[in-house]
């Protein structure tokens, strides 16, 4: 049986049966356990090119500052020998206790000399076991968080590489605390997640972590044991608790050390693994304390993990992608990446046993993404998770190789997910369909169909309740100025009796005119032609584009927007210019409005704090006003960023966030619909088009927040 699975068959046992597994008694304390590894052959033609890993630092000393533990403990018995207080047990312990205080004097939280040979033999295994990724020079870039175990850890993998590899070479980033969310700096990592972590006094893990401690207090006070006078003002908690410590790590230093067995009865170890693994569920796995928060704070990490394949990938610069941390990374992220021994949350405290082992990480930890690849470019992925093959709910082929495009989904929604249940501010979109057609522009909404124009004046019409296409014709203004960037339903209608109200067309080419379009129905009321019924002209003197867009839910005003110089030009500017509604007179063909007409102008800009950069740096696209909030979907995922810019016009509330990583395309226009942001979008990387939504909550949520 292996590792992992003999640690969940204990787990799954009666607390009256015992633990067996490898993790019982040392939990995480414990050495890198070295499981067998199981080779399995790649389909025809792909080969490993590229690794992508995270690893737990190696078996390091016990990390109290100055060795307090040992030092405390060391002074103690010596003290009992001198006076003759030890029993014999108290003098094998001492004897034993010696040589662990002297190795340990000095290099608290340092690697012991077990844990830089296993760190050494895993980085040899890696050269081993897949010499295609280093064939030619192999370029590895490396980061660790700023402790000393972590660095050494870094150094010694490092090392070990180099000796075996001749074109290896190594570049090392700096200080990684922020992307392992070891920092305030980190978006949404705080002094009170600090506390949640460490705190033994108030955090919500902290009675019932003290009761599972020291439930055996009262059948074994461990004083009789060791001595045959107690010592004055010895805590039997305190002393407890540093003889665990001890012990478990002196199996680091020494990995044939028999301590904890010999020196701490079976219902101190069970009471102590206990502890500790209440402990950790609470901070770390599935439970509701803090609805999960710890783990999804690992979503930087994951999105740098896929960020930078996809990067080193296209660049081909980068073999190895390193990274050193913590088993406070590695349990989460295994949570957040949909690992199927988390699938499932204890129900109660009395069932975490079952669902949880705080010694899945052991020293020496690591997780290892292998890239594979094809003579045609197709990539599949290997993910191995301490020697054995992670498996996470996404197809694989001969069951361990996940393909690249489905993985990279499956890990960027964990992550995007995350991120907004953290408040990041950058909503999670969904597909909703594929388009008829390239080139999607603006879009309105009426009841349950979206009306969705594409370059030079075609319209599909969707029955958004149904998810279907429901018709498909030209515009009356279609034609090769028309690029229909933008669109929205007005307040009036043709005729008493129509279907749909009038559609207002923003043409952006040409003259820039406001084109207003009836919509025709067919006996069945179906949407089949449309007709120009008026044209609005407008020239201000300040605009390089103008494109228009009103308040459907609110639609006394009328509002021309634009830039000032153009995309991406210096000085540019979104300027906004606000009329009264104009009233609909189907007599007149032609309406020309002019800057008279104008209630005021105002810059977008100037709806956000003093400051905050606005939209006018990136390419304009649609928009959207819609109970007062005017939003600005701007960019192209491609080239430029997508991002998303939205204000209360009374500027109260605003928000602008980037997010190319969740949704590379090019978002066109919006329109809402049933607590929904319907967004027509292009994909410029290859030429097709669709229609996204956003949550209506997750955006105007987002708003609460500063950019």
């Amino acid at each position: 049986m292996n590792v992992i699975a003999s640690i969940f068959l204990c787990l799954a046992l009666s607390a009256g049966a015992g633990f067996k597994g490898d993790s019982y008694p040392a939990g995480n304390f414990a050495n890198y356990p070295f499981p067998e590894y199981r080779e399995v052959k790649a389909p025809s033609g792909y080969k490993p090119f590229y690794i992508t890993h995270l690893s737990r630092h190696g078996s390091r000393f016990d990390i109290s500052k100055g060795t307090d533990v040992y030092e405390d403990f060391y002074r103690l018995f010596s003290k009992a020998e001198a006076e003759g207080t030890l029993t014999s047990e108290g003098r094998s312990f001492l004897e034993d206790l010696r040589p662990a205080y002297e190795a340990t004097r000095g290099k608290a939280g340092y690697l012991t000399m077990n844990g830089k040979r296993d760190i050494k033999r895993i980085a040899e295994n890696m050269y081993i076991r897949f010499p295609d990724v280093f064939s030619g020079d192999t370029r590895a870039e490396a980061v660790s968080t700023g402790l000393d175990r972590t660095v050494q850890t870094m150094e010694s993998f490092c090392e070990a590489l180099d000796s075996l590899d001749s074109s290896f070479s190594l570049n090392v980033g700096e200080n990684a605390d922020a992307l392992f969310c070891w920092d305030y700096s980190k978006p949404f990592y705080t002094v009170a997640d600090d506390d949640y972590i460490h705190s033994f006094s108030s955090a919500p893990w902290a009675e019932g972590y003290e009761r599972r401690f020291y439930s055996s207090l009262g059948k074994d006070d461990n004083f009789s044991r060791f001595f045959t006078a107690v010592p004055e003002d010895l805590n039997p908690r305190v002393f407890l608790k540093q003889l665990y410590y001890i012990c478990a790590t002196d199996i680091c230093r020494n990995p044939g050390s028999r301590m904890l067995r010999t020196y701490m009865s079976e219902d101190q170890l069970r009471s102590v693994w206990g502890a500790f693994n209440y402990r950790y569920y609470y901070i770390f796995g599935q439970s509701d304390a803090d609805k999960g928060r710890h783990w999804k704070l690992m979503y930087p990490l994951l999105e740098d993990i896929v960020s930078r394949a996809d990067e080193d990938i296209l660049s081909g610069s980068c073999a190895l992608r390193l990274r050193f941390a913590h088993d406070s990374q590695l349990d989460p992220l295994m949570i957040l990446m949909g690992d199927r021994r988390f699938a499932s949350k204890a129900g109660d405290d009395s069932q975490i046993d079952s669902f949880y082992d705080w010694g899945f990480a052991p020293m020496a930890s690591n997780l290892l993404f292998v890239f594979y690849r094809n003579a045609k470019g197709k990539i599949l992925v290997r993910i191995l998770m301490n020697d054995e093959d992670l498996v996470l709910p996404v197809k694989r082929t001969r069951g361990v190789f996940y393909p690249w495009k489905s993985l990279r989904t499956f890990l960027k929604g964990k992550a995007d997910k995350a991120r907004l249940q953290l408040g990041d501010g950058r909503p999670e979109p969904e597909v909703l369909m594929d388009a008829p057609s390239y080139n999607v522009q603006g879009c309105a909404v009426w009841k349950d169909y979206l009306f969705s124009m594409f370059d030079k004046g075609e319209c599909a019409v969707y029955n958004l309740d149904k998810g279907t296409l429901y018709s498909l014709f030209s515009l009356g203004s279609a034609g090769e100025d028309n690029h229909a960037n933008v669109a929205f339903f007005g307040p009036y209608y043709y005729m008493e009796g129509d279907a749909f109200p009038l559609l207002y067309v923003s043409q952006a080419k040409g003259e820039r005119l406001l084109y207003i379009e009836r919509i025709l129905t067919d006996a069945t009321g179906k949407p089949v032609a449309a007709r120009t019924v008026q044209r609005i002209h407008y020239e201000p003197s300040q605009y390089n584009s103008r494109l228009w867009i009103a308040d459907e839910s609110h639609p006394e005003k009328l509002y021309c927007y634009g830039n000032t110089e153009g995309n991406h030009k210096p000085g540019n500017r979104v300027a906004i210019d606000e009329f009264p509604f104009p009233e609909f007179d189907a007599s007149v063909t032609d309406v020309t409005l002019s800057e008279a007409d104008r209630i005021r102008r105002f810059h977008f800009d100037e709806l956000l704090p003093p400051g905050i950069r606005g939209p006018q740096d990136n390419t304009l696209q649609g928009a959207m006003i819609h109970d007062g909030i005017f939003f600005l979907p701007i960019g192209s995922g491609k080239k430029y960023p997508a991002e998303l810019f939205f204000a209360s016009l009374d500027g109260s509330r605003y928000a602008g966030i980037d997010i190319t990583d969740a949704f590379p395309y090019e978002m066109e226009d919006m329109a809402f619909w049933n607590g929904k942001v319907i967004v027509p979008c292009n994909n410029l990387f290859d030429k097709k088009s669709f229609v996204a939504a956003f949550s209506w909550n997750d955006l105007v949520g987002a708003m609460k927040r500063k950019r």
